[in-house]
């Protein structure tokens, strides 16, 4: 074996340039697959973090037949034991915010502390009866930063009836803090929940209660068994509640596999060409192998050797070109907006996972190349007919 690992070396070496094309050729299907990966995956951990972590978790309970609950603490302690997941609650009603005789309508959530919205700037914690938090559009609409008062207005009663004086109230808020993200904290304005309710007649209301699940996998089973261990409740998993969501997760399961696709189709293409190639171009050297006594299995050993020997080479060079790519990324992310950025997630599988597609291309290449290699008629060759 250390014979033949010693003559695919001293081959390779002795046509560079072919060595260099073969070794490029590797390099660029792993440099270019390892930050996509890692740029997908990151994309994919950013969608589930803004829409379950930041949003309305894995699973959305409301009540089945009144527009939010009168008790949402008890309510909240009966989920945590059916679910064994964490729950927030959060109060919803109608509303606007503005400034200067200027409103903009937009939905008023009461939330607890820790908050379920990603935050650009300030806090959202100890709200009290005068903080505010309102979402980044609001902020640069009116105008708005950290510090500054807004206006606040609350409709209290339904919105399928005429509203009366007492029905609208009326507040000024210090702004505590700006959301972002895109799962439309950007647009909404959060206070603190116990203030809105007590505010609203009704001290421990919650309309929506958010349940945040160790697995995201099993938000479908808990939100199907919810209401039929308590009939009063109304489960939603994530999947149901956002299809936007799934779909666009669904959607860069797809894109990797077809920039895979393409990566091996790039790769086996030179690769194949090349190595087929050099075996034509060496089939002289091969024939004076095989009459000396090396067997057709030995010279199919040697050709494959070479291509394990570029695939080696070039996933090294292609790594050190995908790491730097992933530093690149996450200087520059390749989306941001309304302080969502989505950067690259750098795992060993983002870099164990190209590799070893590309090398096992590079090896399923030289199948073919040390197949022609092994056919060498020894004969013909060193009587130049062919």
């Amino acid at each position: 074996m250390r014979l033949l690992g010693y003559l695919a070396i001293r081959d390779l070496l002795a046509t560079r340039w072919s060595l260099a094309l073969l070794v490029i050729a590797v390099a660029i299907g792993v440099g270019f697959q390892i930050p996509n990966t890692a740029n997908l995956a990151g994309s994919t951990q950013t969608l589930l973090e803004e829409g379950l972590v930041w949003g309305a978790g894995d699973v959305r309970v409301e009540p089945v037949d009144r527009a939010r609950f009168s008790d949402g603490d008890a309510t909240a302690r009966r989920v945590v034991e059916l679910t064994g997941g964490r729950v927030v609650q959060v109060l919803q009603l109608a509303g606007a915010v503005g400034t200067g005789g200027k409103f903009a309508a937009t939905p008023i959530l009461g939330i607890d502390n820790p908050a379920p919205i990603r935050l650009v700037e300030g806090s959202a914690d100890h709200l009290g009866e005068s903080g505010i938090v309102i979402g980044s559009s609001l902020a640069r609409r009116f105008a708005v930063k950290v510090g500054d008062l807004i206006e606040l207005r609350v409709l209290y009663s339904g919105l399928e009836t005429a509203p009366t004086d007492d029905d609208l109230g009326a507040y000024t808020m210090t702004v505590h803090g700006i959301a972002g993200g895109t799962s439309g904290a950007y647009r909404f304005a959060f206070v603190d929940r116990r203030w809105l309710a007590t505010s609203l007649g009704e001290p421990r209301a919650a309309s929506n209660l958010y349940v945040h699940l160790a697995n995201h996998d099993d938000a479908e089973l808990v939100a199907a068994t919810l209401p039929v261990a308590d009939r009063s409740l109304l489960a939603i998993d994530w999947r149901a509640d956002d299809p936007q969501l799934p779909n666009l997760i669904a959607a860069n399961r797809v894109i990797d596999r077809v920039s895979y696709g393409m990566v091996i189709a790039a790769v086996a293409v030179p690769l194949l060409a090349l190595l087929y190639l050099r075996v034509l171009r060496r089939r002289r050297s091969l024939a004076i192998l095989a009459a000396i006594g090396l067997s057709r299995a030995e010279l199919f050993a040697i050709s494959l050797l070479q291509s394990v020997i570029v695939g080696v080479l070039g996933s090294l060079v292609g790594a050190a070109i995908g790491y730097a790519a992933i530093r690149y990324f996450e200087r520059s992310p390749i989306f941001e907006w309304e302080g969502l950025s989505v950067r690259p997630l750098a795992t060993a599988a983002t870099f164990l996972t190209p590799i070893a597609v590309v090398l096992a291309t590079t090896i399923l290449a030289g199948t073919l190349a040390a197949w022609r290699a092994a056919r060498t008629r020894t004969a013909r060759i060193l009587q130049r007919l062919e």
